[in-house]
């Protein structure tokens, strides 16, 4: 019985850990949009990570990316590109391009 239970201790242990490392790898990109309805795509070079969506917060591998901003429709309304590093929070807002 006590070896069964120090096994199960030690299985979840080694499971807290490497989740723990998962985490300590990644970083967030938080995502502020000037409206509601603006849907974001998250890309990496040529790679959309992270396809049309609402949500505001992704937990990304470090990198540089790119954040499209789309519109009604799916017209692009602007794009920013933000470094994303390990451990780390970093912010993109979205900017207002005026009409000319």
């Amino acid at each position: 019985m006590t070896l069964w239970f120090a096994t199960a201790v030690m299985a979840l242990t080694l499971v807290a850990i490497t989740i723990d490392r998962r985490k300590v790898k990644t970083g967030e990109l938080l995502v502020q949009a000037t409206d509601a309805s603006t849907h974001v795509v998250v890309r990496q070079g040529d790679r959309v990570v992270i396809a049309s969506t609402d949500r505001r917060s992704f937990t990304l591998l470090p990198g540089e990316y790119q954040v499209d901003f789309m519109g009604d429709g799916s017209h692009l309304k602007s794009s920013a590109r933000i470094n994303v590093v390990r451990s780390a929070r970093a912010v993109v807002t979205e900017s207002i391009q005026a009409a000319p």
